[in-house]
């Protein structure tokens, strides 16, 4: 029988739970902290993403997939006047997500998030 431990690794891998962090907005150099919440049904996840500047208010993810120790995601944010679409992709390493987000134009940053530790505020 030959087995391949690597894809059901990420398979099996928990990513549920509250996962906190931090970003810089370009032009502005402000730090927005960010919350995003997933929980995990039948294989597949979903979740909401907040931030602290209130672009998302527990905003859905969409098409969110893991992959490759790596999840992606989409989700909905209000910036001005208008919704605006965000991709992001996060890598995970033990309990941190790491990699970045851009919109459908040329704003781009990086995205460090670490679990939050159940009852710590």
């Amino acid at each position: 029988m030959i087995s391949s431990a690597g894809p059901l690794v990420s398979q099996t891998r928990d990513l549920s739970g509250t996962w906190v962090g931090e970003t810089t907005i370009p032009n502005t150099l402000d730090k927005d902290q960010v919350t995003l919440v997933l929980k995990k049904d039948a294989g597949s996840y979903s979740g909401t993403v907040s931030d602290s500047m209130e672009m998302a208010k527990d905003s859905p993810l969409e098409d969110v997939k893991f992959e490759n120790d790596t999840l992606t995601a989409q989700f909905m944010i209000f910036k001005g006047s208008e919704n605006v679409r965000i991709w992001m992709t996060l890598k995970v390493t033990g309990e941190k997500l790491t990699g970045n987000w851009q919109d459908g134009g040329d704003e781009a940053g990086l995205l460090d998030m670490v679990r939050k530790s159940p009852g710590s505020s």
